[in-house]
């Protein structure tokens, strides 16, 4: 009779139960279930008769941040929900690969696909629950164990025997220092962001849509002065899992994200006959436009800041060829456009039925009117918005090294390297 192989799950499994050192032992460092330092805690509530204020949905959190930096409100959604408290930990359990993981500030409800979370009092220290579930090694265990192929789903009982290393308390405090020391830099980062980001909507509002009108020898005319083509790419069969950098992959429509490109958002293709239909690529200095989304984001913009060989567009994203036979100011076109979007001036040309979703079809968009003031206005207003567009980047890209930094000390201290 032929033994049966361990799958690699059940071999990660058997060397993480080997993988602590004589000195770790020593030091009172054990392996445990994950069930033995959270719970689960699973109260469901209907948005429809709740009390409670605020909803935050796994579309309200963003990839690696332990924030929460958008929210909606209960009536936002139908279908019971999840009750959430203060200090409690919302995991995204359907798409784990997608890392959404965050503290919660707030007293409401949280999407059903997410687990609530609790640190079990005397096991952990509750502050560093959420750092060891950021960590690639939770996360890692986390997308194998998931089950589904269009929605892959983590059960709490799979999770709840899953095995980590824990130091003894005293060491956990240790390890908290350090982490927090690295979170107070990434919260004033955050500070930062914010404030400058509503400086740049306002400054964008107000400039886009009322101080260009007031100025001298402002005319009206439609996007199609400016753009000569929308280029759309194609539809193909692809899978949920995010295609690898050295993969081809099809982009998302979340990969144009308020005038940032996100290449990482995108999906495997499945088979070779379906690559073969591919025929855009994204190109550096390439703008992009949503044509198809939910109505507050359908027509959002952003420029492609990277080269790609082999993350293709789909069809429910334009590629702009812009008009070089006249004379304009770029950024000032780019942030009209992305105001035109954030305004809900876009949203307003949509059409479309299914559910959330509604589309924009490249007549209505390329008819679209904008007030064009002189040029030297226009570069005055596309220079001090690039401006601060910039340094909310700056920021941006700060933060996910000083995230990538925790990760890396976090395993140092996690393996008693420090």
């Amino acid at each position: 009779m032929r033994m049966r192989e361990n799958t690699p799950k059940q071999m990660n499994q058997k060397n993480m139960e080997k993988s602590l050192s004589k000195k770790q032992i020593k030091e009172g460092w054990r392996i445990v279930k994950f069930g033995e330092i959270a719970k689960n805690i699973s109260v469901r509530v209907d948005p429809l008769t709740t009390v409670l204020k605020v909803y935050v949905g796994l579309e309200h959190l963003d990839t690696q941040s332990l924030r929460i930096a958008r929210r909606g409100v209960p009536t936002d959604v139908k279908g019971q929900k999840l009750r959430v408290r203060p200090g409690q930990i919302i995991f995204g359990k359907r798409r784990a690969y997608q890392k959404k993981l965050a503290v919660a500030d707030f007293d409401g409800i949280c999407s059903a696909h997410a687990m609530v979370l609790e640190a079990v009092p005397g096991k952990i220290i509750p502050e560093l629950l959420p750092f060891l579930m950021q960590s690639d090694m939770f996360m890692d265990r986390a997308v194998a164990i998931s089950e589904g192929s269009l929605s892959p789903t983590i059960k709490w009982k799979i999770l709840a025997i899953q095995k980590f290393p824990l130091p003894p308390l005293d060491r956990q405090k240790d390890i908290l220092e350090v982490l927090n020391t690295i979170q107070k830099n990434i919260e004033i980062k955050n500070h930062m962001y914010d404030s400058l980001q509503i400086l740049f909507n306002t400054f964008c509002f107000n400039h886009i849509f009322n101080v260009s009108k007031k100025l001298q020898n402002v005319k009206t005319k439609s996007v199609s002065c400016f753009i000569n083509k929308l280029e759309p790419g194609k539809s193909v069969k692809s899978s949920a899992q995010y295609a690898k950098p050295n993969e081809v992959g099809i982009l998302k429509v979340s990969s144009v994200s308020g005038g940032n490109y996100r290449p990482h958002e995108n999906k495997t293709v499945i088979d070779t006959f379906e690559i073969k239909k591919l025929n855009i690529f994204p190109k550096k200095g390439d703008w992009l436009i949503t044509r198809a989304n939910t109505k507050e984001l359908v027509g959002d913009i952003c420029r492609v800041d990277v080269e790609e060989q082999n993350k293709f567009i789909p069809d429910k994203i334009w590629r702009v060829q812009l008009n070089s036979n006249i004379k304009f100011d770029y950024n000032w076109l780019f942030f009209t456009l992305l105001a035109m979007n954030r305004y809900g001036e876009t949203g307003k040309i949509a059409s479309g039925t299914s559910g959330s979703m509604k589309n924009i079809s490249q007549k209505k968009y390329m008819e679209m009117k904008i007030s064009v003031p002189m040029f030297e206005s226009q570069t005055r207003i596309g220079t001090c918005l690039n401006e601060l567009f910039t340094s909310i980047q700056n920021i941006r890209n700060d933060n996910s090294m000083l995230q990538k930094l925790r990760q890396k000390v976090f395993m140092k201290l996690l393996t008693s390297e420090y």
